[in-house]
């Protein structure tokens, strides 16, 4: 069983994903992880079992999945959005996230935490109750205390800005070029009037900060839609206001900084795992779009005298603990990884379904290729046996490579990610990984 772990962005979707396979390869599977056309012509080529991990629906083509359980394999949904959204638009943006005729009832979708869950089976025309599995997201355990030294390498590079205080922004309303050539709804320019407002507010409190503390550095670090230059542009001559340029993980910059502020972003609960009592500024205060979340668990604040003197007792002490588990206490819902790991969550997935392998190409053969709902069935009760990782087939034949074990990778010829030393690591392309077991001598 070859696990594929599709990706798309270098930072927030590779590390957690190149960190499970890593795990993973530590219990003896091996791992494809890179972007979706790199995987997809070696998987429809070959008819090796696969695990197809994808990041959202309609990953794959009904004749692409056709193949996958054909040869043993099924697919599995990792969402990436995790029902972090508004509270009044809940289950609304949970039905516009799956629309209908866009599940399928061979997929397995790993959900981030029980209200999301609950949500997805409370929709059955879309979702059966055994398709959803609660996992939470290896995002987050980027994060954790445990995997200090993940990036050490990454830490020691940001570690000439310490101490700083990090701004993530998300005005992708207005700086983004998410609504190019697009024809606008009233609710669309409203949220581009309100973006502008909020950004205005915060290039004010980023130049007031950097005059107040001039100890301090000041780290922007904008949404990955967001056009960056229009940062570098406003601050370009402030000496101690930097732009992050996008190549490590929120888990890095959060962990270093010493303060972490914010508007009603997701990297916020980021944050909060990395030990921080995040700051909510809401210059404009709450508005119909703000995600409810990122904001209950932070310190609200409304003016830049209410943020300076949450900074001061920032300065003075850490965030009393106490704050810091409430605040957790309220994600437990939302977010698994409060209690446990993502691997703990996905491991006896990975122990309990029967090795795929076993449910050979001669069984489907005889039931039709073109047999939807009876292979369904099948995948299902395959689903509660043993995956074992042992195959009586021939051992996959990947593109040439030099394998050797190595405990760096560059990624794009930039990007150094620590790697356990027992993960054996191919480099196969610019945007293909593989992590093999190690192999003992």
């Amino acid at each position: 069983m070859i696990l594929c772990w599709i990706t798309e962005t270098r930072v927030r979707d590779f590390e957690p994903r190149f960190l499970t396979a890593c795990q993973l390869s530590e219990l003896g599977f091996t791992s494809l992880v890179g972007r979706r056309e790199s995987i997809k012509p070696w998987v429809m080529r070959n008819k090796f079992p696969v695990m197809w991990i994808d990041k959202s629906v309609g990953g794959v083509s009904a004749e692409e999945e056709d193949h996958i359980v054909k040869n043993g394999g099924f697919g599995i949904c990792l969402d990436e959005e995790g029902g972090i959204y508004p509270e009044n638009r809940y289950h609304s943006a949970i039905e516009k996230r799956f629309p209908k005729g866009s599940v399928s009832e061979r997929q397995i979708y790993w959900a981030w935490g029980s209200k999301q869950a609950n949500l997805m089976r409370g929709l059955p025309e879309r979702f059966s109750s055994d398709q959803v599995m609660i996992t939470g997201n290896p995002r987050f355990d980027l994060c954790k205390k445990e995997l200090a030294g993940y990036h050490a390498d990454l830490d020691q590079e940001i570690s000439k800005l310490r101490p700083y205080i990090l701004i993530n922004t998300k005005f992708t309303p207005c700086n983004s070029r998410i609504y190019n050539g697009k024809q606008l709804t009233n609710d669309q320019r409203k949220s581009i009037e309100q973006s502008k407002m909020d950004m205005k507010s915060y290039f004010e409190l980023i130049s007031n900060l950097s005059k107040r503390y001039p100890d301090l550095n000041i780290l922007i670090r904008p949404h990955p839609v967001e056009i960056a230059a229009t940062y570098k542009d406003k601050f370009t001559l402030v000496p101690n206001v930097f732009v992050d340029d996008g190549r490590r993980p929120i888990s890095r910059s959060s962990s270093c900084a010493k303060i972490v502020i914010h508007l009603d972003c997701t990297t916020a609960i980021e944050a909060l795992f990395s030990g921080h009592h995040p700051i909510s500024y809401l210059p404009n205060g709450v508005y119909a779009g703000t995600q409810t979340l990122p904001v209950e668990i932070s310190e609200v604040t409304y003016t830049e005298d209410e943020v300076f003197r949450a900074i001061e007792r920032r300065l003075i002490a850490d965030p009393p603990t106490a704050a810091i588990q409430r605040a957790l206490a309220k994600c437990a819902p939302v977010i698994a990884n409060v209690q446990g790991t993502f691997l703990d969550r996905v491991r006896p997935v990975f122990e309990r379904v029967d090795d795929i392998v076993s449910f050979r190409k001669e069984e489907l053969n005889l039931l039709g290729a073109t047999d939807r709902r009876r292979i369904s069935q099948i995948l299902a009760k395959q689903r509660l046996l043993r995956l074992t990782g042992k195959s009586q087939r021939k051992e996959p034949k990947f593109p040439p490579h030099n394998a050797c074990e190595i405990e760096k990778l560059v990624l794009n010829g930039a990007a150094h990610r620590l790697v356990p030393r027992r993960a054996h690591c191919r480099w196969l392309s610019e945007t293909l990984v593989s992590v093999e077991p190690s192999r003992q001598p």
